[in-house]
């Protein structure tokens, strides 16, 4: 006897599989038996079917008991107890037919099905369904939005893919982006179940950026699961410019260095020169701040005219560095700071430039070039507070070189 019911295949394509959804209100009448007798569902319903697509002469799939009524191996069972809301358990497992790309059959579907019951007097009866449609579902094209703004120090990933399948929106939708960091940085993917994804914190080189979504559709004869990913290897350069900075300024502070103890007309000479070099070397990294790129190129022609530099000295390397984000500013990779004081009498100076860092990262010397010793019992780390060997007279220079 063929009645309407309320069965449904879902192509589960994450696993190339049939499965199936069952919403038939078995208690109602039309599902009773011809001879009179009532349906029990307290028993669990046993269904076979055979799946035909594009009207082959051949069957994509028949339960081996098809054409016998032979319930031996159902091909999934039905718990009705829980109507309208049904527990189907799949038995046997039916490929979903797939073309030579390795993508499902696309056209028409036609689904027979055979669905044994048992009545009240505990006599088995069989009820036959069948469904015909036409499955046309195209995966959705899933795209990646990767900004690198180096200026902010910020890495925004967005997920841009557009869902609407056949004017359908997904009824589920499951997400996962994840930033994998350069090979040679041991932190730990950052990943994230929303469609943005904003980090403050990432590395100079490649980060490998994954998108991977699982959607189920809803359609109005049969319902789709699939997943769609996405793969972007990010490539970081934010600090080609401060590679160049660095170097250049350490070339001329090696030369400046060696000449303060071989040829003092030589020392104010390169001293003047790197004062003027640290100057240009604060406007560009504020020119990066602020993204203005030509005058970045213009600022870097003049710190290499006046250090002497040609590149960057083959400084850059292939070592991942880390891009964080202060505020509004990106912080890359610091290079060499000459700050200038005046004494008022001094014994001590507090710098916070350089808190966290060592008495080797740091030299003192007067106006005349002389190195004022600090050893580590004079200095202290966590509040940058430098104490002298002895009071500088007022009205003296000084100078703090920050080596790194």
């Amino acid at each position: 006897m063929a009645v309407n019911t309320n069965t449904k295949e879902k192509f589960d394509k994450l696993n190339t599989l049939f499965s199936f959804l069952d919403t038939t209100d078995w208690s109602e009448p039309s599902y009773d038996n011809p001879l009179g007798t009532n349906a029990d569902v307290s028993v669990p319903i046993k269904v076979i079917c055979k799946i035909n697509v594009n009207d082959s002469s051949s069957n994509h799939y028949e339960n081996v008991g098809f054409a016998t009524d032979s319930f031996t191996s159902p091909d999934f069972t039905i718990d009705a107890t829980l109507a309208p809301l049904n527990v189907v358990t799949v038995n046997n497992s039916i490929q979903l037919p797939l073309d030579s790309n390795l993508q499902v059959v696309t056209g028409e579907y036609t689904i027979d099905y055979k669905f044994q019951l048992t009545d009240d007097a505990a006599a088995l009866y069989v009820l036959e369904a069948q469904n015909e449609y036409n499955y046309l579902f195209t995966d959705p094209s899933p795209s990646l939005d990767v900004d690198i703004n180096c200026a902010k120090g910020t890495f925004t990933v967005q997920d841009d893919t557009y869902l609407v399948v056949d004017n359908v929106s997904p009824s589920t939708t499951s997400r996962e982006i994840k930033v994998t960091f350069p090979s040679d940085i041991s932190a730990s993917a950052v990943t994230t179940s929303l469609a943005n994804l904003v980090l403050t914190s990432f590395y100079t080189n490649t980060q490998q950026v994954d998108l991977s979504l699982t959607l189920t559709y809803s359609f109005t004869d049969y319902d789709v699961q699939v997943k769609v990913t996405k793969h972007v290897d990010a490539d970081v350069e934010c600090d080609s410019n401060l590679c160049e900075v660095y170097c250049c300024l350490k070339s001329l502070y090696d030369r400046m260095e060696y000449a303060r103890t071989k040829n003092r007309a030589d020392y104010d000479r390169l001293r003047e020169q790197y004062q003027r070099a640290n100057f240009l070397a604060e406007l560009i990294k504020n020119a990066e701040s602020c993204a203005k790129d030509s005058d970045i190129n213009s600022l870097m022609e003049s710190l290499k005219e006046i250090t002497n530099c040609t590149g960057d000295c083959g400084c850059s390397g292939t070592t991942s560095r880390l891009i964080t984000s202060s505020n509004s500013t990106a912080v890359v990779s610091p290079f060499p700071t000459l700050l200038e004081y005046t004494s008022s009498g001094d014994t001590s100076r507090t710098i916070t430039s350089l808190i966290g860092k060592s008495n080797a990262q740091f030299q003192v010397y007067d106006e005349d070039g002389n190195v004022i010793p600090i050893p580590s019992s004079s200095f202290n780390s966590a509040t940058g507070k430098i104490t002298f060997p002895y009071t500088i007279v007022s009205g003296l220079k000084y100078y703090v070189h920050i080596l790194n």
